[in-house]
């Protein structure tokens, strides 16, 4: 894990409390630590900053609650190799946490021992 801060700078940030616009938000050890507008950040020493174009957005990330599969692996492979090529590639599409879904079908189709 980085041990650099990170500070993204600009954009519009969606956050919790409501959206800010050319905010900041910073990242320490793989976690938000804080963030606010651009006015109430102290010091972007010790860090590596980001420039976020003013017309992107910083949102939280997404959770499936219903996904079958992706990048041609299926919930239906029934193999944790399946589970670990979603894990893998749907944080590129913000998603980053799912449930794995089956289809409907026979019992035996869907148990896996």
């Amino acid at each position: 894990m980085n041990s650099t801060p990170i500070i993204l700078l600009g954009g519009t940030i969606y956050g919790e409390d409501g959206v800010i616009q050319g905010g900041y938000l910073k990242i320490e050890n793989g976690l938000i630590s804080s963030m606010g507008r651009k006015e109430e950040l102290s010091s972007l020493e010790g860090c590596e900053v980001v420039h976020v174009p003013a017309e992107d957005s910083i949102i939280p990330g997404m959770i499936d609650v219903h996904i079958h599969g992706a990048n041609g692996a299926d919930t239906m492979d029934g193999t944790k190799e399946s589970l670990d090529v979603m894990a893998a590639v749907l944080p590129a599409e913000g998603t980053t946490s799912f449930l794995a879904t089956t289809i409907t079908e026979k019992k035996a189709a869907i148990d896996v021992a």
